[in-house]
């Protein structure tokens, strides 16, 4: 997959990143400063794909926090994210360091210090919160729990190679 970051959602160190072309994106208050009191996810029309990256344990992520607007993420100004070792007490900190991962949108993902857990191309998202096509509930949660239960899977292999 060759598309380039567009948005991301962020549970602990499971990040999902969502695949487009970026530049034209748009979402509910994307102009609104700071995003994270208001902006909604990119709409489904721009997503061409995702990829889902479990960062190890021992990663901190930092996001930019009350000083930007996904406006400002698509124009480049700052990253979307930042993945360390090391601890730092703030965004800004993260990303003035020069041994930080940084992801821009508009950056293509290439894998190296995560692991993937999902991939899709072209999905069908009409369900944001758990990214399933929940037409039948009951397969949809059936779809959801397998998607767990995968995860964990792959958390598990990555903490016993990381250990």
């Amino acid at each position: 997959m060759n598309k380039e970051i567009i948005d991301w959602e962020r549970k602990g160190n499971l990040v999902k990143f969502y695949l487009g072309k970026n530049g034209e994106q748009w979402g509910d208050d994307w102009d609104d400063v700071p995003w994270e009191e208001n902006a909604g996810r990119v709409y489904d029309k721009y997503i061409e794909g995702y990829k889902t990256i479990a960062f190890p344990f021992e990663y901190n992520i930092y996001e930019p926090r009350h000083s930007c607007s996904k406006r400002d993420l698509i124009n480049r100004i700052v990253p979307c994210l930042v993945a360390s070792k090391r601890h730092f007490t703030n965004f800004q900190d993260a990303w003035e360091d020069e041994d930080t991962i940084k992801f821009y949108f508009g950056d293509r993902i290439y894998v190296e210090q995560g692991v993937v857990i999902e991939e899709e191309e072209d999905p069908e998202v009409t369900a944001p919160e758990l990214g399933l096509d929940i037409e039948d509930k009951e397969a949809g949660m059936m779809d959801f729990c397998i998607r767990y239960l995968k995860a964990k899977m792959v958390y598990d292999m990555v903490q016993n190679f990381f250990f």
